[in-house]
């Protein structure tokens, strides 16, 4: 499955929420998402395109399936589907960082 990297939380939603956009277009809120359900998620919140993902005939997810693919991400489940973009990026941003530091703390 090809995949490109688009944003968690859409960039029409975030404009309509007066977010910057140097902070909705930071790889904090980007991750692999295929073409098609990047197509799926539009720029509705994550509260109505994760819902309308997991009940798609050819998804047909559980919540439970849903947020195991979430958190392989490092996405945090409860900002996320509360569509709160402030938590979900600190939460993220901490998340990505401590990934980092870790690697980095391997390699010397």
């Amino acid at each position: 499955m090809a995949l490109d990297i688009h944003h968690i939380l859409p960039k029409v939603w975030c404009e309509g929420k007066k977010i910057k956009p140097n902070t909705f277009n930071s790889i904090i809120n980007k991750t692999p998402i295929s073409y098609k359900a990047n197509r799926m998620i539009g720029g509705r919140a994550p509260s109505a395109y994760l819902s309308a993902i997991q009940t798609h005939k050819q998804v047909g997810l559980s919540d439970q399936g849903m947020n195991a693919i979430l958190a392989s991400h490092y996405i945090d489940l409860k900002t996320l589907r509360a569509d709160d973009f402030e938590s979900f990026f600190e939460a993220r941003k901490e998340t990505l960082l401590a990934l980092v530091e870790a690697g980095n703390r391997q390699t010397h």
